[in-house]
């Protein structure tokens, strides 16, 4: 049993947030299968990550950064000093949050852009395979009618 691969299945399925059965049930289990279902797993969190951070990129055109908390009966009745110290608090408290939310799109605007930099290196690769494969020229001719000897 390869521990390696059953660790790495194991943290793929908490990040899908499921409960990983006991390693012993994978007793069995041919080494090349448990790679298949851990690489698969890998590609659900992976893809589980993109989607999200498309819905973070794209749900909303622009969400406000400065939220306003509700105002207290105690907001409302405090004068002077006391009223400055809550508006320097709620101040504070928004100028913090609004940082927070800009943090957040920056991370889905950067994972969008991290997964759209991996496409297009993909595609280069598969590009570049395509044009050894066009200058090797066409899979060889059969020697006589339908692929017959």
């Amino acid at each position: 049993m390869n521990e390696t691969l059953l660790d790495r299945l194991e943290t793929a399925l908490k990040e899908l947030k499921g409960t990983p059965p006991d390693r012993q049930r994978f007793a069995g289990v041919d080494e090349d299968v448990l790679r298949v279902l851990v690489e698969a797993a890998e590609r659900a969190v992976k893809a589980q990550a993109q989607v999200w951070a498309l819905v973070e990129a794209t749900a909303d055109d622009e969400p406000p950064l400065v939220i306003w908390g509700a105002r207290t009966f105690a907001d409302l009745s405090a004068t002077g000093e006391e009223a400055e110290r809550t508006d320097a608090a709620k101040r504070e408290f928004a100028a913090a949050s609004a940082r927070n939310r800009a943090q957040w799109q920056r991370e889905a605007l950067d994972k969008v852009s991290e997964l759209v930099d991996e496409r297009r290196a993909r595609l280069e690769e598969q590009l570049k395979q395509a044009e050894l494969e066009i200058a090797a020229g066409p899979p060889p001719r059969p020697k006589r009618g339908w692929g017959l000897p």
